[in-house]
């Protein structure tokens, strides 16, 4: 993991093998759960996956905090949707996944060739 994320597990080795160790954990109780069918190995692997969740967490995560990730995320969408309206196409908010990446890949083209 250090090498992948120098920022957040570069200085914690400490917390880096605790992390590894909650990750070996999961996958056994996982496949002792596959084995045997005990639901005492499923209710380990929800206590585990919720700590792991909880490790991932971004850190501007609160829903109250005005520059948290959800808040940013939407203003982001937002400003896109205007620019697509601005652009003449009609309630980009309502466009399937499929039609709103084709009207930014088609924005992104005719910018391009401008």
């Amino acid at each position: 993991m250090r090498v992948h994320f120098p920022a957040r597990y570069g200085g914690a080795e400490r917390e880096t093998q605790h992390y590894y160790q909650q990750q070996q954990a999961r996958t056994v109780a996982l496949a002792d759960y596959i084995l045997t069918g005990a639901p005492k190995y499923l209710d380990a692997v929800a206590e585990l996956d919720a700590w792991l969740l909880d490790q991932a967490t971004p850190e501007i995560f609160d829903d109250g905090a005005p520059e948290n990730v959800l808040t940013l995320n939407r203003r982001r969408f937002g400003h896109l949707c205007a620019t697509l309206a601005d652009q003449g196409f009609p309630r980009p908010h309502e466009l399937t996944v499929f039609d709103f990446n084709a009207a930014i890949d088609y924005l992104a083209e005719k910018n391009k060739t401008a």
